[in-house]
């Protein structure tokens, strides 16, 4: 009597029931030894939040049943007991050892001629349902009109279900045995992929008078990619390198640096498994990137010593995209790195990292001795030239918690709910795998056709506001500033009637490098110039001597309550 079974009788019903004590034999000869309980729940109770847990918990709250120790009992129920379920509990020695109970629903015989003709269900016109989905369902026609019937018959009206080709049973969901002109509840997961007929009556139950519901089980695999703007290590317009990912050694050879076919095959990875670190390591320059095989071919059949020390410069500056000859004012521009002068080749790379540390200590990160260490981490790691991706927990500490995070997050979840009021729960029509580069047409169909509304990424940059002083200041700024791409997935979703809790995860790109527009005086809020001096050294650094940039990449993930309205 393990298996959650409920018994439906009508008063004065008599049944035996039977105790199911393992090893009973040990104790055969002695039939007083078995105790049994009874639990009366009544309409108070079935009020309980979670009535199936509690009508089916093995807990000692019955009384005790004197007339009988034996291994059967006789019950006859009674009048006063309908529309409360009877519980009937037996063990041996002590409650603990209780393995089994038997439980019963007393409803009245129906005592009307009143026949149901006709039902429809009212909270869609769709045949279709998945698991978890509340629905609701109505009769709407009688033999007799509406009006002359009474509310008290109404309210025993029984529903039947036929499951799939399994045998007619009476609707009972999570313990409540379901009755009434209309009713509502949640679709069980037992019914997944099924189709289910629902039959209501008052005596007999008939096949004419149903309506089928097709039971679709909602799979989820998680994660679901729900939203992705740009990508690491390609442009805005996502047509080739993001400018702030090349460096070279001051001479241009390529334009542009990656074949549209090499950007097609990253998008479509990148579509399918998210940034890969190992597949993708070209884009965050911890691999070279190959010479095209047009200058291979032609470096082959020119072999010299001028040839090959071509083919090396060609190598060293595959991801450069300035020059001095193609920007006449850059040498005298940064001509005044630091207050000795020395311009692009004046100063050694000692000396400028010196610089880009000092910038970034004394100006940069003053006021956290966690984002210095952060700071210095990043210094260190593009003073390594190893390119690649960089995750550190101190950066997500500070980043995680950020009003602008905060911010995000808040439009981010109200997307979310908005989607699963719409879409009455089911996650998966929140799944969008499509990158969104930074192009009229996919902000257009972002906003307009997919809803997003939202930010399309947090910013910590700094400027001259009291929120820029407080990035700027607390090494925010330099490390991230404006983030350059985003990615959202929900990692767990779970459902209980119309309220859920789900949880997803964000990952935000960032490129820690350098382009022309960054070292612009204004780019900073027209900051006092000799901040800019860091900025300068790192630019050399970065496009005349060969330092690699690198991808920054913070995930974190959060919870959050919602009701399906």
């Amino acid at each position: 009597m393990s298996d959650k079974q409920i018994r439906i009788v009508n008063p004065d019903d008599t049944h035996s029931i039977s105790a199911c004590i393992k090893h009973y034999s040990t104790f055969i000869s002695s039939d007083n030894q078995i105790t049994w309980k009874k639990q009366v729940i009544d309409d108070d109770e079935k009020k309980t939040r979670d009535f199936s847990r509690f009508l089916f918990q093995v807990k000692d709250m019955g009384s005790l049943i004197e007339c009988s120790k034996r291994m059967t009992i006789i019950h006859t129920f009674k009048k006063s007991e309908v529309g409360k379920y009877i519980k009937f509990y037996s063990f041996v020695e002590n409650f603990l050892a209780t393995q089994q109970y038997t439980i019963f629903y007393v409803e009245d015989k129906c005592k009307t001629n009143i026949r149901v003709r006709n039902l429809k269900r009212v909270d869609s016109k769709s045949t279709e349902a998945t698991v978890g989905q509340e629905i609701k369902l109505k009769i709407t026609e009688y033999n007799v009109a509406e009006a002359k019937v009474s509310d008290d018959v109404k309210k025993d009206i029984k529903w039947m279900v036929r499951v799939g080709n399994a045998t007619d049973e009476r609707l009972i969901i999570n313990g409540l045995v379901i009755t009434g002109h209309e009713i509502e509840f949640e679709v069980p997961r037992e019914w997944g992929d099924k189709e289910i007929l629902f039959m209501p009556y008052f005596s007999k139950h008939d096949e004419g008078i149903s309506t089928p519901i097709n039971v679709t089980a909602q799979i989820f695999t998680f994660p679901i990619v729900i939203d992705r703007y740009k990508m690491p290590g390609l442009n805005p317009e996502g047509t080739d390198i993001a400018k702030d990912m090349t460096y070279g050694f001051g001479t241009k050879y390529f334009n542009p640096i990656y074949e549209k076919t090499v950007v097609d095959n990253y998008i479509a990875s990148y579509r399918k498994r998210g940034f890969v670190k190992n597949l993708h390591n070209v884009f965050s320059n911890a691999k070279e990137l190959e010479l095209p095989a047009t200058n291979i071919l032609a470096q082959q059949s020119n072999n010299t010593i001028y040839g090959n020390i071509e083919k090396i410069n060609k190598a060293k500056n595959r991801k450069a995209i300035y020059s001095e000859s193609d920007f006449p004012g850059l040498a005298s521009f940064l001509n005044n790195l630091t207050s000795l002068g020395g311009g692009i080749s004046g100063h050694s790379d000692q000396v400028l990292f010196a610089t880009f540390k000092d910038m970034a200590k004394v100006f940069f990160s003053p006021f956290s001795s966690d984002m210095r260490k952060n700071i210095d981490n990043m210094i260190e790691k593009f003073r390594r030239n190893e390119g690649g991706v960089y995750e550190n927990p101190l950066l997500e500490k500070h980043i995680i918690d950020h009003e602008s995070t905060n911010r995000y997050c808040n439009q981010l979840e109200n997307y979310i709910k908005k989607k699963l009021n719409k879409h009455k729960g089911d996650i998966n029509n929140l799944k969008d795998e499509k990158v969104y580069f930074n192009t009229d047409s996919d902000i257009k169909e972002r906003v307009e056709q997919k809803e997003k509304t939202y930010s399309r990424t947090p910013q910590y940059d700094g400027n001259f506001s009291w929120k820029g002083l407080k990035n700027a200041t607390r090494g925010r700024a330099i490390a991230l500033g404006d983030i350059w791409a985003t990615e959202v997935s929900i990692l767990n979703f779970e459902r209980t009637g119309n309220n859920y809790t789900l949880e997803y995860e964000v990952t935000l790109y960032d490129h820690f490098g350098l382009n022309m527009e960054d070292i612009k005086i204004d780019k900073f809020g027209k900051l006092p110039a000799g901040l800019g001096a860091g900025f300068r050294a790192w630019f050399i650094l970065q496009h005349f001597r060969g330092y690699k940039p690198f991808v920054t990449k913070i995930t974190f993930s959060r919870k959050f309550e919602g009701k399906i309205q």
